[in-house]
C-alpha cells in the first residue's frame, strides 16, 4: 500500500480497532488461474498468531479456499472515505483530495479442517454479532444436525497476520485552520461516511 509518512497509521491496536469496527473484508490471494478475491465478515482473535489471528469462512462451492491453504493471503479493510473541496479550505493554491481509512492484514491462511472447530467458530461468529442486536438469536441446541448439515457447505479458515500496512487519509498534511474548516464542512452535509470522517479528523486533533 502507498502510504505517505504524514497518512500512515503505526498503532496495531488502533489499526485491529478499525478492522473490529468494519468487520468485513476482501479477502485477497493467488489461485492457478491468478489472483482471487471473496469478499467475508471476519472475526480477530488478539490473543493468537504474530500480529493476531483472523477468523472467517466462505461456501464451499467458492473455489478461493481450493488454493488457500499454507499461502499467503491479504485481508482488505475500508472504512469510511469522502471526497474534500478545494473550497472548503477557502484559501488561495489548494486542490481537491479525497479522505480515507484503510487497512492491509498480511499473513499466512490455513483452512480449518475440523467439525469441532468450523462450529465453534460460527458460534463465535453468532455470539459477537447477535451481542448488538436488541433480541439475540442462538443456535438452537435441539438442531444441531441440521445446523451441522449446513456446516458442510462451507469452508472456514484463518489468516495468522504478520504485517498491518495502514493509511489514514485525513488531512493531516494541512494546517490546523484548514482541517477546521474542512471538518465544519462536513459535519454540514450530515451524510454519514462525512460526519464519521470529520469524527476521525477531530479525534486526530
Amino acid at each position: 500500500m502507498y502510504t505517505p509518512k504524514a497518512f500512515s497509521e503505526p498503532d496495531v491496536g488502533a489499526n485491529l480497532d478499525f478492522v473490529e469496527q468494519q468487520a468485513f473484508g476482501a479477502l485477497i490471494s493467488t489461485g492457478s488461474a491468478g489472483p482471487m478475491i471473496t469478499h467475508v465478515p471476519v472475526l480477530i482473535d488478539r490473543d493468537r498468531g504474530r500480529l493476531c489471528l483472523l477468523r472467517a469462512h466462505v461456501a464451499k462451492a467458492n473455489d478461493h479456499w481450493r488454493s488457500l491453504d499454507d499461502r499467503p493471503a491479504t485481508m482488505v479493510f475500508s472504512g469510511p472515505h469522502c471526497y474534500i473541496s478545494a473550497g472548503w479550505y477557502r484559501e488561495p493554491r489548494v486542490v481537491p483530495t479525497w479522505n480515507y481509512v484503510a487497512a492491509h492484514l498480511h499473513g499466512t491462511a490455513r483452512l480449518v479442517s475440523g467439525i469441532d472447530e468450523t462450529r465453534q467458530m460460527v458460534a463465535d461468529f453468532v455470539d459477537h454479532f447477535e451481542s448488538e442486536v436488541h433480541h439475540p438469536w442462538t443456535i438452537p441446541e435441539d438442531e444441531r444436525d441440521y445446523m451441522d448439515g449446513l456446516l458442510s457447505g462451507i469452508v472456514a479458515f484463518t489468516i495468522d497476520v504478520e504485517r498491518i500496512d495502514a493509511s489514514w487519509k485525513l488531512n493531516q498534511n494541512h494546517a490546523p485552520a484548514r482541517r477546521k474548516r474542512v471538518i465544519e464542512a462536513l459535519r454540514e452535509s450530515g451524510r454519514c461516511d462525512e460526519v464519521a470522517i470529520a469524527d476521525l479528523m477531530q479525534r486526530l486533533g
